[in-house]
């Protein structure tokens, strides 16, 4: 019986880490099965359509380390936020992370000859990210009274990254493989 439930609890633990690793990692794109937006996360993907076009296509990602919206925010009785200055000082790290991601893929082409696919496509990604101290936050929560003859370091750092991405690729299907 002990070695069932501790079976048990491996597997349950190998499907949470497997779920959460595929989120993380946008794997949800690879549902979309044969359709041009898989071939973004895996370029081998294999698309069985003679022709195929993808218009217009918007990914947005907004990610952080730091406090949440919410556990920075209150709402009061009229339903208007403020900033709360309790609850969040002792939990923010030193370093905090704020970062987003755009990636527009403004047309991609695939055609398929015999075993082998071709594909093109642009894309106009762009990045950013924001690096702030846990001191730019207790400065805007508490104002500066708190703080007279003392040192803060409240230089945040913007980095943003913007490019043009053209690609092309050529793809040969061998054989299925069986997972057996």
């Amino acid at each position: 019986m002990q070695k069932r439930l501790y079976t048990f609890f491996i597997l349950v633990l190998v499907v949470c880490k497997t779920s959460i690793t595929a989120n993380t990692q946008d794997v949800g794109l690879l549902g979309l099965g044969k359709t041009m937006q898989q071939t973004f996360i895996n370029p081998a993907a294999n698309l069985e359509k003679t022709w195929n076009l993808s218009l217009g296509n918007l990914r947005f990602e907004i990610l952080t380390d730091g406090p949440t919206f919410n556990q920075l925010t209150k709402k009061n009785i009229d339903g208007n936020r403020y900033i709360r200055p309790d609850g969040w000082q002792n939990s923010v790290n030193d370093l905090n992370l704020l970062s987003a991601n755009v990636d527009i893929h403004t047309i991609d082409f695939g055609c398929k000859a015999g075993k082998w696919f071709f594909m093109a496509g642009h894309a106009f990604r762009n990045g950013g990210s924001l690096t702030y101290t846990s001191d730019v936050l207790k400065l805007v929560a508490n104002g500066n009274g708190p703080y007279i003859n003392q040192t803060l370091s409240i230089g945040p750092v913007l980095d943003f990254l913007t490019y043009n991405e053209i690609y092309l690729s050529a793809q040969k299907r061998l054989a299925d493989l069986p997972l057996v």
